[in-house]
């Protein structure tokens, strides 16, 4: 018999070759097991792919940068971001009755400060709590939603911090701030001292939330021109 790893002549019925070493019967068994398959390796998901963001960043980051300019002449609100709060009627009607919730559950805490900042904290960390569960289950379409309405949110924010020194807006008890229908924001920035800047608070959110809200279109948009295309 022959050595079948090396070859070379072995005596009949050796356990092992005196030229290469290797033991017959292991070598026997190793062969006739079944070839382990390579471990597939997990195609990276599109939305950590940074190459599919150079495109739809651009448009997203010049629509933010645009309206974010012209942030102080939508104030107190334009009659054409009204239209967009009316598009998104559903999504805007869950960020308002996620607000309120948020007043009462963080009220359970008994500081006034959390209380009223509770409203905001629960409008915002919803759509995080949707990006983050669909970006663990690596869903790109949950995903993009959950940024599209955390945008959304963070302009409706940007509005009311905004409108915390001349309170016009209607609130949701039917009264302006300045009425007396308690404003949030202004609370709020009068605890920080921020109230005589809430326009450059709200700028900064609002740049955020358009941001926020293009992304995903623009990203989307581009997928499916690719995909038009191929």
């Amino acid at each position: 018999m022959v050595c079948p790893s090396c070859s070379a002549p072995a005596a009949e019925g050796a356990g092992d070759c005196v030229s290469c070493g290797v033991i017959f019967e292991k070598w026997r068994r190793r062969q006739a097991a079944p070839a382990q398959a390579a471990p597939a390796v997990a195609p990276e998901w599109a939305l950590l792919d940074a190459r599919s963001w150079a495109a739809p960043a651009a448009p997203a980051l010049l629509f933010a940068l645009f309206h974010a300019s012209r942030f102080a002449s939508y104030l107190p609100l334009t009659e054409g971001w009204g239209k967009v709060e009316t598009w998104l009627l559903p999504l805007s009607a869950l960020t308002v009755v996620f607000h309120e919730g948020g007043h009462v559950i963080f009220g359970l805490l008994g500081w006034r400060f959390l209380t009223v900042a509770g409203g905001t904290i629960m409008q915002l960390a919803l759509p995080l709590a949707i990006i983050a569960h669909f970006a663990r289950r690596r869903e790109t379409a949950g995903t993009l939603f959950g940024a599209f309405w955390l945008g959304e949110s963070l302009i409706g924010a940007a509005y009311y911090a905004a409108d915390a020194k001349m309170q016009v807006l209607i609130l949701i008890g039917g009264m302006s701030g300045s009425e007396g229908g308690g404003h949030d924001w202004a609370y709020m920035l009068g605890r920080w001292g921020l109230t005589n800047s809430c326009v450059g608070v709200g700028r900064f959110v609002f740049f955020w939330g358009c941001l926020a809200m293009a992304l995903p279109l623009c990203w989307t948009a581009r997928a499916a021109w690719r995909r038009a295309w191929r």
